[in-house]
């Protein structure tokens, strides 16, 4: 359940519209930059998210 909020936050906070690439390009190395560069930051995302959650688990726990 968790991985699935994940991805759907790592989905909506770097859209495939938010890095751009020229619809002119022939060059598919273009298009291979701005799917790696897309993907690194939805890692990103979703890395700080499953960081950020543990850390709170591990307070939630320690409280009880």
């Amino acid at each position: 359940m968790i991985s699935m909020m994940v991805g759907g936050v790592a989905v909506r906070q770097v859209p495939d519209e938010i890095i751009s690439v020229g619809y002119n390009s022939t060059n598919v190395t273009d298009s291979l930059d701005y799917y790696s560069a897309r993907d690194i930051k939805r890692v990103e995302v979703a890395v700080t998210l499953a960081f950020l959650s543990g850390i709170i688990q591990v307070c939630a726990c320690s409280l009880l």
